[in-house]
């Protein structure tokens, strides 16, 4: 089982106690710390939005009469190869024509990974499938869906695979590739078990093929998304998860001071960082199980997500006349959407406000809104404070193999 999806560690401490906190929590049971009390929302009226215009496509468009020699090459080797003739380059040769010398390379190794490895096409395209949903690159999905389709992936398992679901009723070596393709982009890592149930389908060099058209497709999609990699005009986008509005709430602490919670947004990450860098050493050492450094690329990750397979909500309260985070929370569900990891976070010096219980049983509520049944996590044994809120909360414990030094806690999410 993969742990720790987004940060590692969870060891959190109550609200009465740390600030710095990870846990999971179960049926609320009534806890010694008092919840922070809930005010009523002030709601604006909605207001009607015309649709966003396409992002531009950050690269210059090449015409072939302005192309140099090794433009004209890499446009050559792309015709003359197996994807044949084309009126213009488009997608990733569109892209890499303002780096021919790599394009040319590129271009040879994803015609070997699309057409030359013993993975069939219903398999490979799959796996080109599964890769473009993670990365929601747009012109690879485009793209691939119907040559998928062709190549004998039903329209069902499409439909799963566009919706984040491991296609239950496609055939098995379609099913393993999704388990294989999602977790590897997902923890950096395959489990022995992902890799006996591959390999057995598909031996070492089978697996090894595998992994190249993950990396190559990879490779795509991040060309795609960088440089925004236009769709022709018409095409229907990802419905990626809009910004859950409805999650936004007023509360107040036990001080008496009000706060927002709300969903967490990619411009949170200044606040993400300081709200880190004001908190003490000891919280940040329970939280994350070591020193971190807090940097931009470590905020930007915690403040980055996809609402279709995390949730991380954010404190936000007014000090000194500017906006600033109190605490968060999070969860990241696995592939299947049925079980989640947590994590918590409240700064050092609002403990005792009731805002650590407050975040955990609002993230519990999420879940079980989601349909998910359990959510996990990882305490440091040393941790008692955050062990006793999730005993509170209804957690249970286990001992974590090979790691005595921390403690897993677990809730069901029973309706």
């Amino acid at each position: 089982m993969a742990r720790r999806p987004v940060v590692r560690g969870a060891s959190a401490q109550p609200a009465s106690r740390a600030p710095a906190s990870a846990g999971k929590a179960r049926n609320i049971k009534a806890a010694k710390t008092k919840p922070a009390k809930t005010k009523p929302a002030k709601t604006k009226p909605a207001k009607t939005k015309r649709p966003a215009a396409p992002p531009a496509y950050r690269l210059s468009d090449i015409a072939d009469a302005q192309m140099t020699a090794p433009q004209q090459a890499l446009r050559d080797a792309i015709s003359s190869g197996p994807r044949g003739i084309r009126d213009k380059l488009t997608g990733p040769f569109q892209i890499w024509l303002n780096a021919p010398d790599l394009g040319l390379l590129a271009q040879a190794l994803g015609a070997h990974v699309r057409y030359n490895t013993s993975l069939p096409p219903r398999l490979s395209e799959t796996v080109i499938l599964a890769t473009a949903h993670w990365w929601k690159a747009q012109y690879e999905w485009h793209v691939h869906a119907p040559i998928a389709e062709r190549a004998g992936v039903a329209a069902r398992t499409i439909r799963d695979i566009r919706a984040g679901r491991i296609p239950k009723a496609a055939p098995k070596d379609e099913r393993t590739i999704c388990t294989f393709v999602r977790e590897l982009y997902k923890t950096r890592r395959v489990s022995d078990r992902t890799y006996r149930a591959a390999h057995a389908l598909f031996g070492d060099a089978g697996m090894v093929e595998l992994a190249g058209i993950c990396g190559y497709y990879a490779m795509v999609a991040m060309a795609l998304n960088v440089f925004r990699a236009p769709l022709p005009p018409g095409t229907p986008r990802f419905a990626i998860r809009p910004y859950p509005q409805h999650l936004v709430q007023r509360l107040t602490l036990r001080d008496g001071r009000d706060f927002t919670l709300r969903p967490v947004r990619p411009e949170d990450e200044p606040a993400m960082r300081e709200m880190l860098q004001r908190s003490s050493a000891e919280d940040i050492r329970l939280r994350f199980f070591g020193p971190m450094r807090l940097d931009h690329d470590f905020a930007a990750r915690l403040t980055q997500i996809d609402y279709d397979r995390e949730m991380a909500l954010v404190a936000e309260a007014e000090e000194g006349g500017r906006l600033v985070l109190l605490g968060t929370v999070r969860i990241v569900a696995d592939p299947d959407n049925v079980a989640a990891e947590y994590g918590i976070m409240v700064r050092t010096d609002l403990k005792g406000q009731g805002l650590g219980y407050r975040l955990m049983t609002e993230i519990i509520a999420y879940a079980r809104s989601r349909g998910l049944a359990r959510i996990s996590g990882e305490i440091l044994r040393e941790n008692a404070t955050m062990l006793r809120m999730a005993e509170e909360l209804g957690f249970e414990r286990e001992t974590v193999p090979d790691e005595p030094e921390l403690v897993r806690v677990t809730i069901a999410l029973g309706a």
